[in-house]
């Protein structure tokens, strides 16, 4: 089990450099997408094929449902949130993102027969409040478009990334790179399929920005996705739920060190908050009357 929590939080650390190598792209949103998705894919697909490890055909049955799902609403969350950037700015856009994972972690009880610890709920609590400080000198800026239409968009990428992992944690019969693979082909599909519907450009790269695309690409898709996807599935849903907001954290922390973006007081705050609640929804454990956790 600690290999599975290491792998997630390695993701959720790969997730959160996202900003600074999409810093050196000019790319627009909808390109920078589908690459992922695509050259994302291709790479798991050349290592399936270097170690003669293709998924056989048979180990869909019954799970084609499930990873389809959770393929598609990736796609189609990263395609709400950019969408809400745009309308509503970047700091509300994450604060509605990141309600994804308390809306997992409410359908747990539901779907997956898991009571929800009094410390989870403190946690990520905790751990969005948090989250509201870090984004506080971002709300209400940035904004070009309509605000209803930009906090729908916000919500439905938090619907999408709820729905992302209860598909997840349905796909039972794959390993993490054939899961991954998969989850991003049908990722990339509905991003491709959006693109065309939309006339949107995806094509012309410069020369200049290859390798910082291909680093996003494989790595922080490819490689992220593969740690992320392998491992959520099966830790508890609660941990998922509150150790997921370490991504927009490090964002935050990645972008200081590397972009020369100042933490203010209120960010200092914040992210001890995310911290100690991801931290205490994690480790406190109630002791019983007879003194034993």
């Amino acid at each position: 089990m600690k290999t599975q929590y290491g792998k997630y939080i390695a993701s959720l650390l790969i997730f959160g450099t996202n900003g600074v190598v999409a810093s050196f792209l000019t790319l627009n949103n909808t390109a920078i997408i589908f690459y992922r998705t695509v050259i994302g894919s291709l790479f798991l697909l050349s290592l399936l094929l270097i170690t003669k490890k293709l998924p056989k055909p048979e180990l869909l049955k019954g799970q084609l449902l499930p990873v389809s799902i959770s393929g598609a609403t990736l796609g189609l969350g990263w395609l709400f949130l950019f969408e809400a950037y745009r309308q509503i700015g970047v700091g509300t856009a994450t604060l509605l993102y990141y309600l994804g994972p308390a809306i997992f972690m409410i359908l747990a009880p539901l779907l997956f027969k898991e009571r929800i610890a009094l410390s989870r709920i403190i946690g990520i609590t905790a751990a969005f409040l948090g989250m509201i400080l870090v984004n506080f000198n971002l709300l209400g800026t940035d904004a070009e478009g309509s605000s209803f239409y930009g906090i729908l968009c916000g919500l439905g990428s938090a619907l999408m990334y709820a729905v992302m992992l209860v598909a997840n944690k349905k796909v039972t019969n794959l390993n993490g790179v054939d899961r991954t693979f998969f989850q991003l082909v049908f990722a990339g599909l509905v991003v491709t399929l959006y693109a065309l519907v939309t006339q949107k450009a995806l094509w012309p790269v410069h020369s200049t920005e290859l390798l910082p695309l291909l680093i996003l690409c494989i790595v922080n898709t490819g490689l992220g996705c593969y740690f992320y996807f392998s491992s959520t599935h099966l830790l508890p849903v609660q941990s998922v739920a509150v150790l997921s907001y370490i991504d927009p954290l490090s964002a935050l922390v990645f972008s200081a060190l590397f972009l020369d973006e100042r933490m203010g007081m209120l960010q200092m705050i914040g992210a001890a908050l995310i911290l100690g609640g991801a931290a205490f929804g994690e480790l406190y454990r109630p002791r019983n009357k007879g003194g034993k956790p």
